[in-house]
């Protein structure tokens, strides 16, 4: 990725706008990541946070189940299942056979 050009140009873009904002962040000329409760982060970043206790997890995910297309860890969808779907997952939790039938 380090040779696409729009990646990078997205990289050093952000890396930019992080320094002139002195907004921390991490950074190993490739990606950077820092500390936000964004769930949306803009390309070559990755967002993260800490929390207290599995609680606090639960209730973020709960606040924002909407926007959240799935949740991969213990407890959750099992890890490496994430992009193996059943015939029973919808993109959205819209059927999509319903959805078609009904146009």
């Amino acid at each position: 990725m380090a040779n696409h050009n729009k990646y990078i140009n997205n990289y050093d873009y952000h890396k930019a706008i992080y320094l002139l904002e002195r907004i921390p962040f991490l950074d190993n000329n490739f990606l950077m990541i820092r500390e936000d409760e964004s769930l949306f982060s803009p390309l070559a970043t990755v967002h993260y946070s800490y929390y207290r206790s599995k609680d606090d997890i639960t209730n973020y995910l709960l606040d924002n189940g909407n926007k959240i297309q799935c949740v991969v860890g213990r407890d959750y969808l099992p890890l490496g299942e994430a992009q193996c779907p059943t015939l029973s997952d919808y993109a959205d939790g819209v059927n999509t056979l319903e959805f078609l039938r009904g146009l």
